[in-house]
């Protein structure tokens, strides 16, 4: 019996979820309390309890909830019987829905603070200590609820008066990213041209539960269904799917469950329809798990506009249903906006023509899909200028120029060569490139500094001087 009621002392923890700092003195009482505090964490990992406060999860945010507690005593050292102690916790509160329990011996809902209190929870019957589970009852229906926590009461030596777990509820989160390149702050100048890979990286949380439906035609059936969509400059690629948890890529060609089109990607999941997904998804139940998926940019996606793919998560367990939605980081392709306009006036032109060149002295050849590069002028492609400007989408970070051919109505060329930059790619949302290009009428006046009436009076004014000068000369002369 002592093993047993040091074993239980060392699992005094919110397994998987929970967290289980002491507070107080030693106490001698009968009776102890527990403090829940639910936290969301999207992308946190399990953390394992220490026995010590940790901050980092005090300082979550927190999530308002009822549980209800069991006592569970009899059904941990069944299981502990034939399995180790880790083991027999982690059966138990996988397998709950399943597992023969008694009635609720409590129910509490967080108050103002965050807080769910349950106190005078008896230390032991007889000579056995107790071990009770909180299981999640209600909460945020776009969460999914915390796997439940399992609190062993330790012996009188180590005991205290009370104590705080930490049951950790997630949501989902979606991310895209560059292969193979961190994550930058948001305002970076983009260029992501057409057909560059993005990485994208979607995690959630699987329902505690589900292992428990494996094989059980008693419990309503769990149903997963997630879909991925995008916005129109971005393709999604439906054979690039993984599942990992743990670090480890979850068995099934995913790929092969997938309904897919080129913005939209469907994966439904259930014991019924699918049960080799839903058996691989079962035994990470109550895990993190992570989806890993490729999207490409489109070739001619409106540039400067924001792109990103939303993913949105169903999961409806008996007549419970909880829906988890996000949005990823947005990008943009690359492009550069060219503007005319008029040296005096300011206003804007149109009717010139560009050809475009690369550092290396190539030359843009348009087609359907985007630019080519060709090294033959009478192959490259002739840009026209509207009023409303030229805009060049698709470009791959570089040096590039463009020349001009033909100068618009009633305008000279004043600046045959423009030169501009694509910055290096990145993801975020950045501002407009736009490259300005002044061009002079065509009487051959370039404008000087000021402005054209001050010009005038320039002018009127060596005029008056040059007059007063002759005037002086003609009188020495008389």
């Amino acid at each position: 019996m002592t093993k047993l009621r040091f074993v239980w002392f060392l699992l005094a923890v919110g397994l998987c979820l929970g967290l289980l700092p002491s507070q107080g003195t030693q106490a001698d009482s009968d009776t102890v309390t527990v403090h829940l505090q639910p936290k969301r964490a999207d992308d946190l990992p399990p953390v394992r309890n220490t026995g010590d406060l940790m901050p980092t999860l005090a300082a979550l945010p927190a999530t308002p909830a009822t549980f209800a507690v069991y006592d569970v005593t009899t059904a941990f050292n069944t299981l502990n019987a034939t399995q180790s102690l880790e083991d027999a916790a982690t059966t138990l509160s996988r397998n709950w829905a399943v597992q023969p329990a008694d009635a609720p011996i409590g129910e509490a809902t967080t108050d103002d603070q965050g807080v769910a209190t349950f106190a005078t929870l008896p230390v032991k019957t007889g000579s056995i200590y107790r071990v009770y589970l909180f299981a999640q009852i209600s909460g945020a229906t776009d969460l999914m609820w915390a796997t439940p926590t399992i609190f062993a009461v330790p012996t009188d030596a180590k005991r205290q008066a009370s104590y705080t777990l930490y049951p950790k509820a997630s949501g989902l989160t979606n991310t895209l990213q560059l292969p193979d390149r961190p994550l930058p702050a948001l305002g970076s100048v983009l260029s992501l041209p057409g057909g560059q890979p993005l990485q994208g990286r979607l995690r959630f949380t699987l329902p505690a539960t589900l292992a428990a439906e494996m094989g059980n035609s008693t419990l309503a059936p769990t149903q997963l269904h997630l879909q991925l969509t995008s916005t129109s400059g971005l393709a999604l690629a439906y054979d690039q799917l993984t599942l990992t948890a743990d670090d480890q890529r979850l068995p099934g060609d995913w790929a092969q469950w997938v309904q897919a089109s080129a913005h939209r990607l469907t994966l439904l999941v259930s014991p019924q329809t699918t049960p080799e997904a839903f058996a691989a998804l079962a035994a990470h139940a109550g895990q993190p798990v992570t989806l890993a998926y490729t999207a490409h940019v489109q070739a001619g996606a409106t540039p400067f506009a924001d792109q990103s793919t939303t993913a949105t998560l169903t999961v409806t367990q008996a007549e419970a249903t909880r829906t988890l939605e996000t949005s990823s980081n947005a990008i943009e392709t690359g492009a550069t906006h060219v503007v005319l306009t008029d040296a005096f006036t300011h206003q804007p032109l149109s009717g010139a023509s560009f050809l475009l060149h690369r550092a290396d002295g190539t030359l843009a050849q348009q087609t359907e899909t985007g630019f080519t590069w060709v090294t033959d002028a009478a192959q490259a492609a002739v840009l026209p200028v509207t009023a409303d400007g030229l805009t060049l989408t698709d470009l791959a970070a570089g040096d590039y120029t463009l020349e001009e051919v033909a100068a618009p109505l009633g305008h000279e060329i004043t600046q045959a060569h423009t030169p501009f930059t694509i910055a290096p790619g990145a993801i975020g949302t950045g501002p407009v490139l736009t490259t300005t290009i002044t061009h002079a009428p065509d009487t051959g006046l370039l404008p000087a500094t000021g402005s054209i009436a001050a010009g005038l009076l320039l002018l009127l004014g060596l005029s008056a001087s040059g007059s007063g000068l002759l005037r002086v000369w003609r009188r020495r002369q008389a």
